[in-house]
């Protein structure tokens, strides 16, 4: 058996291992029983009922309670901004310099150097400040704005930010269950609450592409719909990873798109290029089954609608990509990861990647 093959037995049963669908519970697990049967199994649940206690539930409910929060709708916050819902996701960018963004349409790129090929960008939002008002006037506003806003952190939000830490300190993030199953072995971060609380406000004309973090994911959903596409560790194979050079979506006044790319000898970004179509470059909306034929061992993900009051755990290390049904608010913790043999084996997994470049891009 060569070691390829050996490789995907595994993955197949770890499939079968972890099961066909995501464990649904009606209230949550005791700290002791979720440690054991899902965060040492590394294995999802979504229950219900586990943060009824948080006062956000009822007063996040309408856009006035929100921004009460916020110190008012004058408050600013820093959101971010794409022209096709795609921050911290890969884009190709053409022979010609142009960049495709999506049904049909393009934008051009700066600080290009010459290059004989089209390659990969790892491209990150644009980021304006808003006071929170106006973000739900430009969220509720829809495509009408030509931009899709986000306000989305992976940088402890909630305690970082002025506004939304105003917004924290007059509410409770706090989820039992998991606050003492990670205080158990240590791994419980600032007052209990994780490494890093983070505030998401959107809508559906944003999606975050596969990625996987190496934290244990804490998701709960105040207000609306989230839609997440989960895929186990094992599942690398099929996530077509490439080595994408940095850039950054930049706009004007008049709302006309760019991508700054980032100088040649920073770091490249190596992440999941399955949400663009492998020939045409152009990427793919929708749900996960628009995506499926692309892929080389097209096995399904475990679909999970989380609902308001909902809370779901993405084990460390699971692939996940999420969309939003209308405008949609969530808090979630990351909490410390056991580095122990499971990341350790992770070279194991990882597929040969695709090479950086069949010819050489310099960028200035």
């Amino acid at each position: 058996m060569s070691t390829l093959d050996a490789l995907e037995r595994c993955a197949r049963e770890t499939r079968e291992y972890v099961g066909a669908r995501v464990t649904r519970a009606t209230s949550p697990p005791s700290a002791l029983a979720f440690a054991m049967a899902h965060i040492a199994a590394n294995v999802p649940l979504l229950t219900a009922n586990a943060t009824t206690h948080w006062r956000a539930h009822d007063a996040w409910r309408a856009n006035e309670g929100v921004m009460e929060d916020f110190g008012g709708p004058d408050a600013v916050v820093e959101v971010n901004a794409t022209p096709n819902g795609r921050g911290d996701a890969v884009h190709r960018v053409e022979k010609d310099g142009w960049a495709r963004l999506g049904t049909g349409t393009r934008c051009e790129t700066t600080g290009r150097g010459e290059t004989r090929d089209a390659f990969d960008a790892f491209v990150e939002p644009a980021k304006r400040e808003m006071t929170i008002k106006e973000l739900f006037e430009s969220l509720e506003d829809g495509a009408g704005t030509g931009t899709a806003w986000y306000l989305s952190g992976q940088n402890d939000n909630l305690r970082s930010s002025e506004a939304l830490a105003r917004a924290g300190a007059r509410n409770d993030f706090d989820v039992p269950f998991a606050r003492e199953a990670f205080a158990s072995v240590g791994k419980a971060g600032r007052d209990g609450l994780g490494e890093a609380v983070n505030l998401w406000i959107g809508n559906d004309a944003s999606q975050t592409s596969y990625h996987q973090d190496f934290y244990e994911n804490i998701y709960t959903v105040v207000r609306g719909t989230k839609v997440f596409s989960l895929r186990p560790p094992c599942d690398v194979f099929d996530m077509r990873a490439t080595e994408a050079v940095r850039g950054v979506f930049e706009t004007d006044d008049a709302l006309s798109w760019r991508i700054k790319l980032r100088p040649s000898f920073e770091p490249r970004v190596v992440w999941s290029a399955v949400d663009l179509d492998p020939v045409t470059g152009e990427p793919i909306f929708g749900d996960d089954d628009a995506l499926r034929y692309r892929r080389p061992r097209p096995e399904p993900c475990f679909d999970v609608e989380v609902r308001a009051g909902e809370t779901l755990y993405i084990p460390a290390m699971w692939f996940h990509r999420v969309r939003q049904k209308g405008i949609a608010i969530a808090v979630n913790s990351w909490f410390d990861m056991h580095f122990g043999d499971r990341y350790a084996t992770r070279p194991l997994w990882e597929p040969s990647r695709r090479s950086m470049s069949s010819s050489s891009v310099t960028l200035a």
